[in-house]
């Protein structure tokens, strides 16, 4: 991940992972940024290793889970019966949105349990009875939704209970994600919490203006928290 545009001149750079998971993807998006307080902007060397250090644990952890459920699992698609497939369906798809809370580290794991996951989905369609087929694929439709929904790492990380994006960083690591992310992020938030939050961002925005080291499109996506606004009964916006 490349962080060129807020870079300043005479700053040490910092070892960032090339893949890395959610804790040193915070501090990632905390340095030299100028949405943050300047104490926040900085990160410590100590800092650093105590996140990799909890990515990778949560990389360890997720391969326990991972053999734990399979080793669960009596029979694999197609000779499962459509029982067990439902219910290895339900677990791999718990383990995917695992793996997007913990992120860019995860991918090898996340990538194989989506093929998992299409593999059984398979499955299940050629073993359902023609009367429930059309029930089935709605199952799968509303499945296929709140994963592009849930599975976005800054949303899937903002929901851990351990979660490295504290209340008070939530607004500057939200704009500094991309514009389809505030997107998104806007959509899940209730009427009173979206407009918090848009009104906090314009005036963070705007108390920031001088600062050099700013991520970019932020007129693009006080837009976008603007236009969700719409979408909110009339007594609440």
């Amino acid at each position: 991940m490349k962080w060129a545009f807020w870079r300043k001149k005479g700053v040490i750079p910092v070892a960032w992972s090339e893949l890395c998971g959610c804790f040193e993807h915070q501090l990632q998006r905390r340095y030299m940024n100028g949405l943050f307080p300047p104490d926040r902007r900085r990160i410590s060397t100590a800092e650093l290793i105590e996140a990799k250090a909890k990515d990778a644990a949560d990389v360890r952890q997720l391969q326990t889970e991972i053999e734990d459920a399979f080793g669960q699992v009596v029979d694999l698609p197609p000779n499962a019966t459509f029982k067990e497939a439902l219910r290895l369906r339900e677990a791999v798809e718990k383990l995917i949105l695992r793996s997007a809370q913990i992120g860019l580290i995860a991918n090898e794991q996340r990538d194989a349990l989506r093929r998992v996951y299409n593999s059984i989905v398979q499955a299940m369609r050629e073993s359902c009875p023609a009367e429930h087929i059309a029930e089935l694929e709605h199952a799968f439709a509303q499945s296929e939704t709140f994963q592009r929904t849930w599975t976005n790492n800054f949303l899937a990380q903002m929901n851990r209970k351990d979660t490295p994006i504290l209340a008070i960083d939530v607004v500057p690591s939200l704009l500094t994600e991309d514009v389809e992310t505030v997107r998104l992020v806007a959509s899940t938030l209730n009427a009173k919490v979206r407009k918090i939050t848009y009104d906090s961002a314009v005036a963070l925005v705007a108390k920031t203006r001088k600062e050099d080291c700013r991520p970019t499109q932020l007129a693009e996506k006080l837009r976008a928290l603007k236009d969700s606004l719409s979408f909110l009964p009339e007594e609440t916006s």
